[in-house]
């Protein structure tokens, strides 16, 4: 009996098995695309497991590596790992490219400090009476972005988008996740490019009012307006449905809403579902 060929520099049976994955892929090539979204998506992933930009750099140059030797591997597996590893690179180096086009300074400690700032968003917390404002503050001594909190004694009709403010705050760096696997608020931070976050220590002086009115402007009005029909109970819920704003619902009634399974009425499009359910409700009672 004569010895089985050799069949090149391969073994026999990795040659069997590399038959047996041009098959696979040859069925699956349907599905092929839908891989490159998953590699791109580890790529990005990878960005955030990663600590330092030198292992960033060296993940990219080992997947551009593989993608380089899988084209001279050949045949389907050697496309598909080609392009695998292509698309990992581009993931990482995308999420890479847009941290530092964000970046943006950050203040390191705690500071006490009396600035003047313009607002560029006016948040009402109705739920636990406070008005969050986002800053643009005058000058270079402090980042070009804070989130600073009021109490709802302090604020006033005055402080809409566009006015520029004095006020004296408590600033502190964005907090991490409090616990591992946490909602990272520095994380958001960094990309929103808010450096700092803070309470308003006494009153908020106004230096200029706003000139014109936002979108976001037009709903915190309007939210004010429905609270103002509908007092007591129920009133963060009634606001929630008219402009989307979740942050007037109460904690106990979001909590009660997520029980019953009627969460999702307070997401953006829950007005629609709301209206629709209450006219087919109109239509089976008529």
């Amino acid at each position: 009996m004569s010895p089985p060929e050799s069949g090149g520099l391969l073994p026999i049976r990795l040659r069997l098995l590399g038959r047996q994955i041009d098959a696979f892929l040859l069925a699956e090539r349907q599905q092929l695309p839908l891989w490159g979204v998953v590699a791109f998506g580890a790529g990005i992933a990878s960005w955030f497991w990663l600590p330092t930009p030198g292992h960033w750099l060296t993940a990219i140059l080992i997947a551009l590596g593989l993608s380089m030797a899988s084209l001279a591997l050949g045949g389907r597996l050697g496309r598909a790992l080609a392009f695998g590893g292509l698309f990992f690179a581009l993931g990482q180096g995308l999420i890479w490219g847009r941290s530092e086009l964000v970046e943006a300074p950050r203040i390191e400690r705690i500071t006490i400090t009396t600035f003047d700032a313009r607002i560029e968003r006016v948040e009402p917390l109705v739920a636990r009476e406070r008005v969050r404002l986002t800053l643009n503050p005058v000058g270079d001594e402090l980042p070009p972005r804070l989130r600073v909190s009021l109490r709802e004694a302090q604020a006033y009709d005055a402080l809409r988008e566009g006015a520029v403010i004095r006020l004296r705050a408590r600033l502190t760096p964005p907090p991490t996740m409090a616990v591992p696997g946490g909602y990272d608020f520095a994380r958001h931070a960094w990309f929103k490019r808010i450096g700092g976050v803070g309470s308003a220590l006494g009153d908020v002086q106004l230096l200029r009012a706003s000139r014109a009115s936002s979108l976001d402007g037009v709903r915190a009005t309007l939210g004010s307006k429905v609270r103002a029909a509908l007092p007591g109970a129920g009133d963060g819920i009634a606001t929630a449905l008219a402009t989307g704003d979740k942050n007037a619902v109460a904690k106990e009634d979001a909590e009660a809403m997520r029980r019953s399974g009627l969460a999702h009425l307070l997401a953006v499009s829950g007005l629609h579902i709301a209206a629709v359910a209450d006219r087919r409700c109109c239509c089976r009672s008529s």
